[in-house]
């Protein structure tokens, strides 16, 4: 596995991560009950990056730090991964229709079908 090391400006040590692919791609980020329609920004094998925009007056996501949740992707055969994830980071941005949610996940146990999805990216 490729591996990318970052220097990270408000801290003396630099830090390596799996090789992150920039994408735009639809899942599902489902919450306790409610799902979100969300896109995938980047990809790695361990983790992902979403964002989710919810139009007002619609309440924001309920989750925070370290919460285990699931994400839905629908990979190009047609398959549906169900992978879970634990929240790494997560951003509330208010925008002028509502507002968008950005996330970091590490997903948890990738399955050897989301490995394959990542690498035909």
């Amino acid at each position: 596995m490729k591996i990318q090391t970052e220097k990270n400006i408000f801290q003396t040590e630099t830090v390596e991560r799996p090789v992150r692919k920039s994408v735009r791609f639809p899942t599902d980020l489902i919450v306790g009950d409610n799902r979100y329609a969300a896109n995938i920004m980047n990809i790695s094998v361990s983790g992902v990056a979403i964002f989710v925009d919810i139009p007002y007056p619609e309440k924001t996501i309920d989750c925070k730090k370290r919460e285990i949740l699931t994400l839905e992707v629908q990979s190009p055969p047609g398959k549906l991964l169900k992978l879970k994830c634990k929240i790494i980071w997560v951003r509330f941005q208010p925008y002028s229709e509502g507002l968008t949610t950005s996330m970091g996940m590490e997903i948890i146990d990738p399955t050897a079908d989301f490995i394959n999805l990542f690498n035909s990216l």
